[in-house]
């Protein structure tokens, strides 16, 4: 408002108090670049900028709020969506320096490049690029397709598919839900741990398989072997998972069982014996 009351500016800004809907109405269809340089990231909604653009005025501002989403090359100008300085002084000298290249090389030509009825086809283009491009996707027609399209199509959809088959579907998640959801039990030793540990890889290692099979794989498994003269740590953490039950399934066209001699009272010199056991 200072600004607009220094000699050098008279006439050319003008501050405008009491904005409301009736006088933004007669702005939004009287204006011809609707300017606006907010400071990164600090731009709201821009429902301002979304409302002008619907009359075919086009836009100039920070790529930041409405504009990172709506702006269109040939309907409307940009400054970068990235900062150059840290230093808040410099990027508005920068900024500053960026608006009057592009108002003076590419806005000020394309406004006055006027044919002999004089009107500027170039401008027109813009206007209908904006009016095209822009204000098309900022209305409530898009916004309540995106939600019927993202949204609620794909839940009734999914309602459908839960409630088949006599709600086949819902039975299995809860199941899976009741196997990996609950609080898991504090000692690896817990039967209740291995049986949720074993379930989660059985449904893995049956979907990993036929993506195997589909591609042409071969399907290994690499396992500890371990018997009752083992640790009874190690016993507790790999026996609760039958990996020969999955190869005699098929699930897996073979197992690769690591034989060790656990020694728990000196772990390093423990030896270790690999072969392939073939199911």
């Amino acid at each position: 408002m200072e600004i607009s009351k220094q000699d050098r500016f008279l006439g050319k800004i003008i501050f405008v108090p009491g904005y409301d809907i009736n006088l933004a109405k007669r702005l939004v269809q009287g204006v011809d670049v609707w300017l606006n340089n907010p400071t990164r990231p600090q731009e709201a909604s821009g429902t301002s900028g979304e409302k002008a653009a619907m009359n075919g005025v086009m836009h100039f501002s920070v790529l930041d709020g409405w504009w990172v989403e709506g702006y269109r090359q040939g309907a409307g100008w940009a400054l970068p969506q990235e900062r150059t300085y840290d230093d808040q002084y410099y990027q508005n000298e920068l900024d500053s320096a960026t608006i009057y290249t592009i108002l003076e090389n590419d806005i000020i030509p394309a406004y006055y490049n006027k044919e002999n009825s004089g009107i500027s086809k170039e401008w027109v283009g813009y206007i209908k690029n904006t009016i095209a491009y822009v204000a098309s996707n900022f209305t409530t027609n898009r916004m309540l397709t995106d939600y019927v399209n993202q949204y609620y199509d794909p839940q009734y959809k999914r309602s459908q598919d839960i409630q088949a088959k006599d709600f086949a579907v819902a039975r299995s998640l809860a199941e899976w839900k009741r196997l990996h959801c609950d609080e898991p039990p504090p000692a690896a030793s817990d039967p209740r741990w291995q049986k949720m540990v074993g379930a989660h890889f059985d449904d893995y290692l049956r979907k990993f398989s036929a993506k195997c099979r589909a591609a042409g794989v071969e399907f290994i498994v690499g396992v500890p072997y371990v018997d009752d003269r083992d640790d009874a740590e190690l016993r507790s953490r790999y026996s609760g998972f039958a990996w020969r039950h999955l190869a005699k399934e098929g699930v897996l066209d073979a197992v690769y069982v690591m034989s060790v001699a656990y020694d728990s009272k000196d772990p390093f010199g423990s030896t270790e014996r690999i072969y392939r056991d073939v199911m």
